[in-house]
């Protein structure tokens, strides 16, 4: 892989918490992704579809700094990434949480070792401590009972809960997603996009969500959380109307490494009346 570029252009917006510009990015002979360049605000959902081999891991990866590009610039909390050794990038990433598709959960580590794991490598917390916040997380994702089991345990719904309890055991503010309903039957994608959805009403967090399940884009995109005499529920937004209020989430659509539309719901299916590919993509 060739060096990042050193082209350097102005600071990151203001609203800014992830900011992508002018990204590229080739394995061998293969264009991965091509100028790519979107933002994402404080408190957003930026849900990302396609093709497979399209990119969108890729970008996730990207913005994580496990892997840099070969030209453009990368921004997370107006930070520029996209040269910084191993060492700078740890505190920066202290404040992203991933969840991976294949949950990337250790077979040999119960379910309380997998979800610490971050607190034991930051250090400066005791066991009763760590037990404590491991509760909390468990207990949101609706798996505290199962701290003391094995992932060989669990079905492959509980295994993705327990990615999403480690990804928040830090409190991150910027959550990333890869596919975290991937290989899930119906019912259980749906219990993974509502604590997505809890997690965006009780946090605020900023996300990026990779995903080419269309009901979960579209829950993401119209529904929201509701609490009532102290129970929770969701409802879905007439996205239509003027009064129907604003769930920051917005789409990208990828086509061979390069971004065919950006937009809101609406929008999108908009652009579903005019353009082939998003109609043939979205039917």
């Amino acid at each position: 892989m060739t060096s990042p570029s050193t082209f350097r252009i102005e600071a990151p917006s203001a609203e800014a918490v992830i900011e992508v510009r002018e990204v590229g990015l080739s394995f061998e002979d293969f264009r991965v992704l091509d100028g790519v360049s979107f933002v994402v605000k404080e408190g957003e959902t930026k849900i990302i579809l396609g093709e497979s081999g399209s990119g969108k891991t890729v970008l996730i990866k990207l913005i994580a700094g496990l892997i840099r590009p070969d030209e453009g610039q990368i921004f997370v909390n107006h930070q520029e990434i996209t040269a910084l050794s191993e060492d700078r990038l740890m505190p920066i990433r202290k404040n992203i949480g991933i969840v991976f598709q294949e949950t990337a959960l250790f077979d040999s580590l119960t379910v309380l070792e997998n979800v610490a794991y971050r607190l034991h490598e930051e250090g400066g917390h005791d066991e009763v401590e760590i037990e404590q916040q491991v509760r909390e997380v468990l207990g949101f994702v609706g798996l505290e009972d199962a701290i003391h089991l094995m992932p060989s345990d669990l079905s492959g719904g509980m295994r993705r809960r327990v990615a999403l309890a480690r990804a928040l055991i830090t409190k991150p503010r910027i959550i990333l997603y890869d596919e975290p309903t991937a290989g899930l039957d119906p019912l259980t994608g749906r219990t993974i996009v509502e604590m997505i959805l809890k997690l965006r009403y009780r946090e605020g967090v900023t996300s990026v969500f990779v995903t080419h399940r269309l009901t979960d884009a579209f829950t993401l995109a119209s529904e929201r959380v509701v609490v009532a005499g102290g129970e929770i529920g969701f409802d879905t937004v007439d996205l239509k109307s003027p009064q129907s209020p604003d769930l920051r989430t917005s789409f990208i659509v990828l086509k061979d490494g390069r971004i065919v539309f950006e937009g809101n719901e609406r929008e999108l299916l908009q652009a579903k009346q005019t353009d082939p590919f998003i109609r043939q993509f979205l039917s």
